[in-house]
């Protein structure tokens, strides 16, 4: 196995690994290096499937204290199956092309309904992504990527939307923090934030969606790349 479809597989069997074990709500789970001879994977990829955990709500990391189990034994089993269809490389790509779909509609909506409040936020962010390019920050780059996409959620007035999109990026937000891990890559994604961004100035709906999809085109490649990456 390789990349995240390692830590989903990992994950799984934490998932398991809990239920069996009978762990109640606030419990303390053993300690990394424990885990890591439980299931027989590296640090890189306990840690991954750790946030994959985190992003479902059954775990909670506490800095400096550990990861306690937040979800209750009894809802782990009925849940068991959708985690693991969730977490499966195959369902993954189509995931993400839900994705697609929600972003492209998100920008459409939004070139057309923005706020001068949240068309400043979004140049706001916009200059923030360029300072992190400038400084080879790959932390604040993620920060300011989740954010530009929040504030464009926000900004297509339309709350169901926003909610599904927030959900979906939650769900990918494990492997999407990865893909942009060098500095062509993430000159590549601002500079489709700001086609994105120039379209929502113009309140060009089309222009908008056209932007939106190829960045979501190019999110995507880098994505599914991740998956067949190979753990240190």
């Amino acid at each position: 196995m390789h990349g995240s479809s390692a830590s989903a597989v990992t994950a799984q069997r934490f998932i398991d690994y809990l239920y069996e074990n009978s762990f109640t709500p606030g419990d303390k789970v053993p300690a990394e290096r424990t885990l890591m001879t439980e299931f027989d994977v590296p640090r890189s990829t306990l840690r991954e499937a750790i946030s994959v955990l985190e992003v479902l709500g059954i775990v909670e990391t506490r800095p400096g204290s550990g990861t306690y189990l937040r979800s209750t034994t009894s809802e782990l089993l009925p849940e068991t199956l959708s985690w693991s269809l969730l977490l499966s490389q195959h369902t993954f790509g189509d995931l993400l092309d839900v994705r697609t779909a929600l972003e492209v509609e998100i920008a459409r909506l939004a070139a057309a309904r923005v706020s001068e409040e949240l068309l400043e936020a979004l140049g706001e962010t916009l200059s923030e992504q360029r300072a992190a390019l400038n400084a080879a920050d790959h932390e604040e780059y993620v920060r300011a990527d989740r954010d530009f996409h929040r504030q464009l959620s926000e900004a297509c007035g339309n709350s169901s939307l926003e909610m599904l999109s927030s959900t979906v990026r939650s769900l990918t937000r494990v492997w999407r923090d990865r893909r942009v891990d060098s500095i062509e890559e993430i000159r590549k994604a601002y500079n489709e934030h700001r086609a994105i961004f120039t379209a929502v100035l113009g309140h060009d709906a089309d222009a908008a969606a056209d932007a939106m999809f190829a960045h979501m085109k190019s999110a995507k490649r880098r994505l599914m790349e991740t998956l067949i990456a190979p753990q240190e």
